[in-house]
């Protein structure tokens, strides 16, 4: 028996299997579709495959995705997890689990194994256009090998020869966030039926009988409204949902318009920013979640990926503001194509986010790119430092930009948590699978 099933599903869905086309019917609770290894999913006009998950094991985590109208895409299964994804035409929303690696493949846009969680648009020429809501993707072309980084509520086009931006979330992506609401919605539709059809009059008159026998009670004696309202609410709630599950079938999602060259806008801080504190509001006027978890929630993620602080916000890591004097460094070292020079460090006093007996150490850099290859770097992943006794500390926040064009040149800092009698250190590069190089100091 597979554990890759379709759970839900909208309209006019097929699956091909071997040459031959099987309709899907796929309600919630009732009925799903088993799916093999070589399946193609296609969706005809106004539908939809709104959960169609794998079953991973107690070391795995899940791979999800919906498939929105008009979408075409292939299926790699082993051992109960999906491990392909061959996107060919259409609208998907993926979240793909890790281990093992997934592969999620597209006419000219190459994504990560691991962690893709975002939306993926198709066009029947090839262009792909990838959509983040919150999570940072590393989006490559397949044939040049240049490659961006989105980030919140941003997306890049992937044409053959090129890509552009990243650039805000156009109208096709903000539609098709509605509809899928409306289709979280349009749940309702299905547990609220089969919530009814478990508390109906007979299952009432069992309930009844029961209390009855317990406290030797007539049911007149109890507050029979309360079945009526929990019963009315039921219905409610019920009908909520159909509405939705007629309303979406009923959206119409703008045509697909990659971004021309001759377009591409590049947004920088200030209006990640303002993103950033448009969408809480809106989280907070519909009412979905508490403001205030949401805005912690998101913060950490920020502080998790490296991302410059919000101002105005403590959560988020500070550079101490009472620190040493800067202490001349000038070493370099050379990694990716990439010169890093160590201009000179500041180690000062625990601020608000350290720890008993630990400092920042702030280390100011100069970098420039020598290499004719623009050059992504994740700091993360890829860069830490070793004190004397060999303790491995990663990077607690960086101020420096990881996306560098040929030539290009930037200064900035790495921060780091150390202990506060550590003076020596090494500055090391690379990721931990691979070749590494390092430059030591001493404060």
């Amino acid at each position: 028996m597979s554990e890759v099933k379709i759970n839900y599903a909208i309209g006019d869905v097929h699956v091909v299997r071997n040459g031959r086309k099987i309709k899907v019917e796929a309600d919630l609770f009732k009925k799903s579709v088993e799916l093999e290894d070589g399946d193609k999913i296609i969706t005809g006009p106004h539908s939809y495959v709104v959960r169609l998950t794998d079953k991973p094991g107690p070391r795995e985590n899940g791979t999800w995705m919906a498939i929105f109208p008009n979408s075409e895409m292939g299926l790699g299964i082993k051992g109960g997890l999906i491990i392909r994804m061959e996107l060919i035409r259409g609208l998907f929303k993926i979240a793909t689990g890790t281990p093992p690696e997934k592969e999620v493949i597209t006419p000219t846009a190459e994504l990560p194994p691991t962690g893709v969680m975002g939306w993926i648009d198709v066009a029947r020429d090839g262009a792909v256009v990838v959509a983040s809501e919150a999570d940072l993707i590393k989006v490559v072309n397949k044939k040049t090998k240049k490659g961006a980084v989105i980030g919140f509520r941003q997306q890049v086009t992937v044409t053959k020869e090129d890509i552009l931006g990243p650039y805000g979330v156009d109208q096709r992506f903000k539609e098709a966030y509605k509809a899928w609401e409306m289709l979280e919605k349009s749940h309702a539709k299905f547990l609220y039926a089969d919530m009814l059809e478990r508390r109906g009059s007979q299952e009432l008159r069992k309930e009844v009988k029961v209390l009855e026998e317990k406290t030797g009670r007539k049911f007149e004696e109890y507050d029979a409204n309360y079945y009526l309202k929990h019963q009315k609410w039921l219905e409610e709630q019920k009908e909520l949902g159909e509405r939705a599950y007629e309303e979406v079938q009923k959206t119409e999602l703008p045509d697909f318009k990659p971004r021309k060259a001759e377009e591409k806008i590049t947004y920088g801080a200030d209006y990640y920013l303002k993103e950033y504190q448009k969408w809480l509001e809106e989280q907070k006027e519909r009412g979905e979640r508490k403001y205030e978890e949401v805005q912690k929630g998101f913060k950490s993620a920020l502080v998790r990926k490296g991302l410059e602080p919000v101002r105005g916000h403590s959560e988020l890591p500070e550079t101490p503001k009472t620190i040493s004097k800067k202490i001349p460094i000038d070493k370099s070292v050379n990694y990716q194509g990439i010169s890093f020079k160590v201009v000179s460090a500041e180690k000062g006093p625990k601020g608000l986010n350290t720890s008993e007996g630990k400092e920042f150490l702030v280390l100011n850099v100069e970098a420039k790119n020598n290499s004719p290859r623009q050059v992504i770097l994740f700091y993360d992943e890829e860069v830490r430092l070793i004190n004397e006794s060999g303790e491995v500390i990663p990077i607690k926040n960086y101020k420096l930009e990881n996306n560098f064009d040929p030539q290009s040149e930037a200064k900035g800092s790495l921060q780091f948590l150390v202990a506060r009698e550590d003076n020596k250190f090494k500055l090391q590069f690379g990721k931990k699978s691979l070749s590494k190089v390092e430059v030591g100091f001493e404060l």
